[in-house]
């Protein structure tokens, strides 16, 4: 049951991310999109005809909003790869067990299976 509770977890915990990062990216797109008004219709067309207008390259540091969130960022992620870096180790850890228990029950059979006389080995004695 824990493992059921702790891959439900991962997965809400990604979903929420997600989210997350679609409500930031759309709240970012809509603060920078040109705005269009009724008027801007027509501007558009001789826009276009124009052709591309000059690359815009903002030179000073970024809104206080988009460093603050660009720190949280930084921090979750080093939050998660801390968390992924564990659970990893631990599951290293259980593999290796794992293999020692494996080589365990193998040297247990083979003894089991040397000591066993040669009728219960599998081999059928021929009664006829």
């Amino acid at each position: 049951m824990g493992t059921l509770g702790e891959g439900t977890s991962q997965w809400m915990l990604l979903a929420g991310i997600a989210l997350l990062t679609v409500l930031v990216l759309r709240r970012t797109f809509r603060r920078y999109a040109p705005r269009r008004s009724s008027g801007a219709s027509s501007s558009l067309g001789a826009r276009r005809e124009q052709g591309p207008g000059p690359i815009r390259r903002s030179t000073g540091p970024p809104p206080a909003e988009v460093a603050q969130w660009q720190v949280e960022m930084y921090e979750l992620a080093r939050e998660l790869k801390g968390e992924l870096d564990t659970k990893m180790r631990l599951l290293q850890l259980l593999i290796d067990q794992a293999r020692c228990e494996a080589q365990r029950l193998q040297t247990l059979l083979a003894q089991v299976e040397s000591r066993r006389p040669p009728n219960d080995r599998g081999e059928a004695s021929h009664q006829g």
